[in-house]
């Protein structure tokens, strides 16, 4: 019994030892972080930013998608993933 749990703590040390890790640097990309461009303060003065914006009209175009009522059943066999629908 002794060995069993040993053993047992032992693998799941090892495990616990050996993480996953999802950043990975490429060959080419020697600065991670270069700074040197300027920021959009700098060079966007507050008049050429516009007083207000909105999706549904940009230069005459909707880029907006229409609403679905996703709490009837119909909807919450497909969009499920998408919002948490009442069974």
């Amino acid at each position: 019994m002794k060995i069993s749990t040993a053993l047992a703590l032992l693998v799941t040390s090892a495990a616990a030892q050996q993480r996953i890790n999802e950043i990975v640097r490429l060959e080419a990309h020697d600065k991670p972080e270069d700074y040197s461009s300027p920021l959009p303060h700098d060079y966007i003065q507050d008049d050429e930013v516009p007083r207000s914006w909105h999706w549904g009209n940009v230069d005459g175009k909707n880029f907006l998608t229409h609403q679905l009522n996703q709490h009837i059943p119909q909807y919450c066999k497909w969009h499920a993933w998408a919002v948490d629908c009442p069974k």
